[in-house]
């Protein structure tokens, strides 16, 4: 069976579109990193210290020092985050704006909770909580846990200003999907303690993810899946060694195209923002769509129309594909919890079109998306 790729592909926040070379990689790499790196042979040693490398590879585009940090290596991020939701043995104060692969599995561990406060605009309140309050009964360590930039609004949160509010002590869980290789990652200045990232997100393979940990809490770490014993016996399973070393390339590659993808899209918001006006006026939508000062350039926000309606109607009778929220959210038929978060009602929080860039997107595409945009809702 032939499919057909999608006429304009404004969807890159659920997956972005694999990298050309991907193909190409995989031929290389396919004659000595499908070898099982965890045997006892010089052809597994070699398989082996790929993802060795790779790890160190990694830790060096996010400007983390030798042995500051360990890297291991998960299927996505999702599953990144469920074993960092292992180190939530106190209380916890979370993002309640995040995506659930964040929210969920921490809620279910943690004994004494509270949401950070949030603003309309998606950035969350620091001065309206007393964070000393959750202190100490436990005599366990706090955790913190934030989105870095909201995978469904492009919020992207205020991280040094957010570790100063917490404190020193507290451990700080990130989760980067949404802003690995698009937004620098302040590992350093605010003092991270954990990081999920995703692959498919940059165009790597799917179904590879890593968790980057502080070697001082990797022994706190329990792991979720057990088995063989992998991994220093945090994560059981035989690595997909191509799939690490592709989506580490990916990464270096989208490190190494950052100015450039910078420049696309922050011509591209320009022209949304120019755009939008004459589709506010027309169809009275509310305008929060464009890109916030401090937000993501690759991620906007359209609220005010049948999200799911209208982007199913753009796919089938334009090819054009966008979101109406998280993909996740879209599957379960639930509206968007950042928005209700945000203060937005169930029904509003199920009336947006999310749109998300990558470096291949025109602003020919962006014209002809609205314009379609347009006819839908006239149709409709």
């Amino acid at each position: 069976m032939r499919y057909q790729e999608p006429r304009i592909f404004f969807d890159s926040a659920a997956a972005a579109r694999p990298l050309p070379r991907l193909a190409e990689w995989y031929a290389e790499l396919l004659p000595v990193c499908s070898i099982n790196p965890h045997g006892g042979t010089c052809y597994a040693e070699r398989s082996r210290r790929v993802s060795l490398e790779a790890a160190r590879r990694l830790l060096r585009l996010l400007h983390i020092p030798d042995g500051e940090a360990e890297v291991i290596w998960t299927s996505g991020v999702t599953e990144a985050l469920n074993l960092a939701a292992t180190l939530a043995q106190g209380e916890l104060l979370f993002d309640p704006t995040a995506h659930v692969s964040l929210t969920v599995p921490l809620v279910q561990r943690s004994v004494a909770r509270m949401p950070f406060m949030v603003q309309r605009d998606g950035k969350l309140l620091l001065s309206c909580h007393s964070f000393a309050s959750l202190e100490g009964e436990s005599g366990k360590r706090r955790m913190a846990a934030i989105s870095h930039v909201n995978n469904e609004t492009g919020v992207k949160q205020d991280m040094c200003a957010l570790r100063t509010a917490v404190g020193p002590s507290t451990l700080m869980l990130l989760d980067c999907a949404q802003s690995f290789c698009k937004s620098d990652i302040p590992w350093r200045e605010a003092h991270l303690d954990a990081i999920a990232l995703s692959s498919r997100k940059i165009g790597g393979p799917a179904s590879v993810g890593a968790l980057v940990v502080r070697k001082s809490l990797v022994d706190s770490l329990r792991p979720e899946i057990l088995g063989g014993g992998q991994q220093g016996g945090l994560r059981s399973g035989t690595l997909d060694v191509c799939g690490i070393e592709m989506f580490v390339r990916a990464a270096e590659d989208a490190v190494s195209h950052l100015a450039e993808y910078k420049s696309r899209l922050l011509e591209l918001n320009r022209f949304y923002d120019e755009l939008l006006e004459g589709l506010v006026r027309k169809w009275k939508a509310v305008k929060v769509g464009e890109t916030p000062p401090d937000g993501a350039i690759h991620l906007l926000h359209l609220p005010g129309f049948e999200g799911a309606v209208v982007s199913r109607i753009l796919a089938e009778e334009h090819g054009i594909l966008v979101a109406s929220s998280s993909a996740c959210s879209a599957e379960h038929g639930k509206g968007s919890t950042s928005m209700r978060a945000m203060g937005f009602s169930e029904q509003e929080a199920k009336e947006a079109i999310r749109i998300s860039f990558d470096i291949q997107n025109t602003s020919d595409e962006l014209q002809l998306f609205f314009q379609m945009l347009d006819k839908t809702l006239t149709d409709f």
